[in-house]
């Protein structure tokens, strides 16, 4: 009896100790990566303009974080850092289309580890719009944003704008799922709304029909819009 308590006791710490050096195992690379995505995503925070090689630099210490943690949000990471240098008015015009190119790359690998992502779905039919591809990528980026997240308030009206200049390329079931966030902006964005409407007077065509059977929202937006309207014609340009 003694002997087999004692093998069940060794048999236990063994069993012990690989689930231990499992663990560390896994945590291990997960630890490191993060590590090397500190600078990136401390340097992505900052309010400012910062040197080209700062974007630089961050891109490959997220390539280091990579190879040790194929981790969604450090291609997520790495793609903001190639827009930077997009944006940048010391790229040239060869660098600003490599670096599009690799933006669009990085969206894309960490779209595929993690694909419930609204945000930067719609960052991606963005990119891929930049990039002049097919409406028929962009649209299948576009839709899989509005899938995966219908009622996003921080891109609820940069998204229903986008849509609004791609309806005419897009195919019915995009455009339903398009018209289906102007009553979502209406409830959360509603001066939003009225202002992206201003501007954009094509958009108030299919607000009213949307409202066509809810007299109180339509005349509420309608006296919304009026006001915002006269506002934006007495403003200087």
């Amino acid at each position: 009896m003694g002997v087999k308590r004692s093998l069940l006791k060794t048999l236990w710490a063994s069993v012990g100790l690989l689930f231990c050096v499992a663990l560390l195992a896994l945590s291990v690379p997960r630890l490191l990566g993060s590590l090397y995505a500190a600078y990136p995503e401390t340097l992505l925070k900052q309010h400012k303009i910062v040197k080209d090689d700062f974007y630089r630099k961050a891109i490959t210490e997220l390539d280091v974080a990579l190879s040790w943690h194929n981790d969604p949000q450090y291609w997520h990471l790495k793609s903001n850092c190639y827009l930077a240098l997009y944006n940048s008015s010391t790229v040239t015009t060869e660098e600003k289309a490599d670096t599009l190119a690799q933006a669009q790359i990085a969206l894309e690998q960490g779209l595929a580890l993690s694909p419930v992502d609204p945000f930067n779905w719609y960052k991606l039919a963005s990119v891929r719009d930049l990039a002049g591809n097919s409406q028929h990528i962009i649209q299948s980026a576009y839709k899989l944003s509005l899938y995966s997240g219908r009622v996003e308030p921080d891109i609820l009206i940069s998204r229903l704008n986008f849509g609004l200049a791609h309806l005419k390329a897009f195919d019915y079931e995009t455009n339903d799922l398009w018209l289906k966030q102007i009553p979502i902006a209406y409830q959360i964005k509603p001066t939003e709304l009225v202002n992206l409407t201003v501007h954009n007077p094509a958009l108030k065509t299919f607000v009213f029909a949307v409202f066509l059977f809810q007299n109180d929202k339509l005349t509420h937006f309608i006296n919304a819009f009026e006001i915002a309207n006269k506002l934006t014609l007495k403003t200087p340009q």
